[in-house]
């Protein structure tokens, strides 16, 4: 299955809502940015028709190889994607060949 990279979108955006090039990059740019800024924050960030984006935490104990049995706790965060129904529905639809 090919892979569609940044590029590829910015263009594909471009063309289709006829604007140039530098304004849909800078668009793509702006949105991640934000989705990224978000994330950090540990909002879940929901776009309707698309899916949703949450953190989780979890505690891991490491422990430092001069203090044995003594550990440091780290919080390690994760984000998982939930795609929306739709988009679920649209990608496992039978192809009719």
């Amino acid at each position: 299955m090919p892979t569609v990279n940044q590029k590829a979108i910015v263009r594909l955006a471009a063309d289709r809502l006829n604007v140039r090039h530098g304004t849909a990059e800078w668009a793509y740019d702006t949105i991640i940015a934000t989705l990224f800024e978000l994330l950090e924050q540990q909002h879940s960030v929901d776009l309707q028709g698309f899916g949703t984006f949450e953190v989780y935490e979890s505690r891991v104990t490491r422990t430092k190889p001069l203090m044995v049995g003594q550990g440091t706790p780290m919080i390690t965060r994760e984000v998982v994607f939930h795609p929306d129904h739709r988009l679920f529905t649209a990608l496992n639809r039978e192809n009719p060949e």
